[in-house]
């Protein structure tokens, strides 16, 4: 019986990664290779451990989502406040944004602040927390 799920290790030769997807059967102690490929750099984080997620936009249903920046405004009781370069999934195809929610916390929290200072339109870079 093979052990499942499948593991898969990160090598590399001559500098360019391999991953190499192996299943162990625990019966007779034996490995088997199921393949060996080169990671698509577009599809892997850095450090090729995890894989890019992307998403179908929930508006086009067309393209799918890759990372990028955005601006996001937001309106609140008589204030404006734009920020500009916010970390985003956007998608490859209308071009629509989805803003994670440590990103939206952190927007929220400007967005608070420049209430409390009496802000009535301001335009700023984003800033992480």
């Amino acid at each position: 019986m093979y052990h499942n799920p499948k593991l898969q290790f990160l090598g590399w030769i001559d500098n360019l990664p391999i991953h190499v997807v192996i299943a162990i059967n625990t019966n007779e102690q034996e490995t088997i290779v199921i393949t060996a490929y080169e990671p698509n750099l577009h599809e892997w984080k850095p450090g090729f451990q995890k894989k890019e997620v992307m998403m179908k936009c929930v508006i086009c249903k067309q393209g799918e989502t890759q990372s990028g920046l955005t601006n996001v405004t937001i309106e609140r009781r008589g204030m404006i406040l734009i920020v500009k370069d916010v970390p985003a999934e956007v998608c490859s195809n209308c071009g629509e944004s989805y803003v994670n929610e440590n990103t939206t916390r952190s927007i929220l929290r400007m967005a608070e602040d420049a209430l409390k200072t009496g802000v009535q339109v301001e335009i700023c870079p984003f800033k992480a927390a």
